[in-house]
């Protein structure tokens, strides 16, 4: 019920009295079946938002079947740490790392600071999804003290956000 009631109110926002745009079933069903199970009221919001703007004809936002499994496997630490790092829109440069989940940097810091062991598990959920590309060396590996914006995240936090 909360997630229809979000997604309506969502939809008055943008002043709609009602969907401008179909949604196929194999987008809106498991929105509503996984959004309805979602207890974490923020990222059902999130849910409500992706349901809108896939209802929405004029978002120009297009609602890719992969953003349904993508926030089903974020975690309310992920969508909150995601934000942070979109929080600086089109950024094209690294984003330092080290101050989530408070904020994240554009200036490297003057000392080489890790994320804390639970962002850094949450950057490499992010990662793994696509949203975030994380720092390779020449040598090979990896760090997790800075990453990239990706063309997927861009595009899934525009749905999410309706805009």
């Amino acid at each position: 019920v909360r997630l229809i009631d979000r997604a309506t109110n969502l939809l008055h926002q943008r002043g709609l009295a009602e969907p401008t745009r179909a949604v196929p079933m194999s987008i809106m069903i498991p929105i509503l079946q996984l959004g309805s199970m979602e207890e974490d009221n923020e990222l059902q919001d999130l849910w409500a938002q992706l349901l809108v703007s896939a209802a929405d004809a004029d978002s120009e936002i297009v609602l890719e079947p992969a953003f349904i499994g993508i926030l089903q496997n974020l975690s309310s630490r992920d969508a909150a740490n995601l934000e942070k790092i979109y929080s600086i829109p089109g950024a094209k440069m690294a984003l330092y790392m080290h101050e989530l989940p408070t904020r994240v940097l554009t200036e490297k810091p003057n000392l080489e600071i890790d994320p804390s062991d639970d962002v850094q598990l949450s950057l490499g959920n992010l990662n793994r999804l696509g949203l975030i590309d994380g720092a390779r060396f020449w040598g090979g590996g990896s760090s997790n003290r800075y990453a990239y914006q990706t063309v997927l995240g861009r595009a899934f936090m525009k749905a999410c956000r309706g805009k």
